[in-house]
């Protein structure tokens, strides 16, 4: 711990800089994790065994309320989607879902280019660091 705080205070302003990049990565991959493993996420296996045989019970109502019970999962919204339009075409439903997907994927994807940005700007602060150092 003693080395940790010596490299701290030796690396002067850049390592501040630096670790408030840091703390910002993480706050990021904190952000995204706890959407993404506890909002957004479903017991896809026992969900899709559950449409799959209301749908082949013809009970299609049921399958769509069975989504609208988990609103904010990513799957019952495609799902969903799909099955609205469960009496029109193939083509119909195809394009209903990709409309979904469209809709669920940039919620899915929200600020992992800026956390590849945070990583780019740490590393290179830590050699403009090596540079000025």
């Amino acid at each position: 711990m003693d080395s940790i705080a010596k490299a701290m205070s030796e690396g002067g302003i850049w390592m501040y800089i630096i670790l408030a990049t840091s703390i910002v990565g993480v706050g990021i991959m904190i952000e995204r994790f706890v959407m993404l493993f506890f909002k957004y996420n479903i017991n896809a296996t026992a969900f899709m065994a559950q449409i799959q045989k209301l749908v082949m019970a013809n009970s299609i109502d049921k399958a769509i309320k069975l989504c609208n019970a988990a609103p904010s999962a990513a799957l019952a919204r495609v799902i969903k989607a799909g099955l609205t339009r469960a009496n029109k075409g193939e083509t119909e439903i195809q394009n209903a879902v990709e409309e979904a997907m469209l809709e669920v994927i940039p919620h899915i994807q929200k600020r992992t280019p800026a956390l590849q940005g945070v990583a780019n700007v740490a590393t290179l602060l830590g050699l403009l660091g090596t540079i000025v150092g």
